[in-house]
């Protein structure tokens, strides 16, 4: 099974690379590398490992990016309320349209399945209440109003042939 993950040098990217790849997974990451590409270097000579630089925004110019792919792990994107706020429409653009487009992509390529990685921004709510799948959203912030756009987009496009799933 080939995996591909956007922002696979990131926070989470570079923890859940090497537990895929323990898994017996073939992953391709796909990084602009703003926090460089440091914890992915272990990997840089592995067969089942291939490192693309990129930006999501500009899918287009990686020709083949879901050759191949079974599955695609989004954690690429925006991921906080100050970067947010500093360009919300940079933010819209990064955060939803990018996201719909791989999605786009993913349904034309036949990549059934897509784990979006949200936040739990969406809810506006102190980190000291019980929130579930069910809580009500209600983001407070541009971060988290991209982050729950996206969710809905993405979610919109299920069909029996590709399954999203968010994670918050």
């Amino acid at each position: 099974m080939r995996v591909l993950v956007t922002g696979g040098s990131g926070y989470l990217g570079c923890k859940l690379v090497p537990l895929l790849l323990e898994a017996g997974w073939a992953i391709r990451v796909i990084d602009r590398g703003c926090y460089g590409f440091d914890g992915l270097a272990p990997f840089q000579n592995r067969s089942d490992f291939e490192l693309l630089e990129g930006d999501v925004r500009r899918l287009q110019e990686l020709g083949g990016l879901l050759a191949g792919v079974d599955a695609v792990i989004h954690l690429a994107g925006l991921a906080n309320d100050p970067s947010c706020d500093l360009d919300p429409d940079m933010a819209w653009d990064v955060n939803v349209e990018s996201t719909l487009e791989l999605a786009r992509g993913c349904v034309q390529a036949g990549v059934g399945r897509f784990i979006l990685a949200s936040s739990c921004s969406v809810y506006g709510q102190g980190v000291f209440e019980w929130l579930d799948e069910a809580s009500p959203a209600n983001p407070v912030s541009a971060f988290a109003r991209t982050k729950l756009a996206a969710e809905q987009g993405l979610l919109a496009m299920a069909s029996e042939s590709f399954s999203p799933v968010v994670v918050r």
